[in-house]
């Protein structure tokens, strides 16, 4: 964002690493940013994984496993207010889809400029099918 990287908490499903605390965590990569590229970092309380998010910045496709990571702290209203105000974008919620370990949108689209987003195209199956259906709903944004 500009002259500042926002920083939201690395807890995916996916992750094998140790826990640490979220103090700890918050505390020392805001330390290592700003010293290493002078950058002020903005905290995100959110658990995100890095690549459930496709944006135009302006719009920002997340598949719901946000929503999921995060209910117990937050409504799927509050999720969306703090991605709007942090972000400054419109999060847009997509499927995830079952047997998807990642649950990335990145592995579903790509802009490829402000107004186009390139949709993935999968060879015809049950599972392909229900991706290519969610993909077709994506396009009336």
């Amino acid at each position: 964002m500009g002259d500042k990287i926002v920083k939201p908490i690395f807890r995916p499903k996916s992750y094998w690493g140790a826990p640490i605390s979220l103090a700890d965590e918050i505390s020392v990569n805001m330390r290592m940013m700003h010293s290493i590229l002078n950058i002020d970092m903005i905290s995100l309380p959110l658990i995100w994984d890095g690549g459930n998010l496709v944006t135009n910045g302006k719009v920002g496709f997340i598949t719901e496993r946000i929503i999921k990571d995060n209910k117990k702290k937050y409504t799927r209203k509050q999720i969306e207010k703090i991605i709007n105000d942090t972000l400054k974008i419109k999060p847009v919620f997509i499927t995830e889809l079952k047997g998807d370990k990642l649950a990335h949108s990145d592995g579903y689209l790509a802009f490829i400029n402000e107004n186009t987003v390139l949709l993935s195209e999968y060879p015809v199956n049950k599972l392909f099918e229900k991706i290519k259906s969610m993909l077709i709903k994506l396009r009336k944004y």
